[in-house]
């Protein structure tokens, strides 16, 4: 469980990152809105079990 919360961590980094550079890039693209659904969905999977 610790390795995989420390896998959702660096993840959630670059789902950061991603945002930060598009923000600043002033572009807005649904690549990070996908980046974030989709650790959603992990993390749910992850609460149900």
């Amino acid at each position: 469980i610790d390795a995989l919360y420390n896998i959702l961590k660096q993840n959630q980094g670059d789902v950061n990152d991603a945002l930060g550079y598009k923000k600043k890039a002033g572009v807005v693209t649904s690549v990070p809105l996908a980046l974030v659904a989709e650790k959603t969905k992990v993390v749910q999977m992850i609460s149900v079990n």
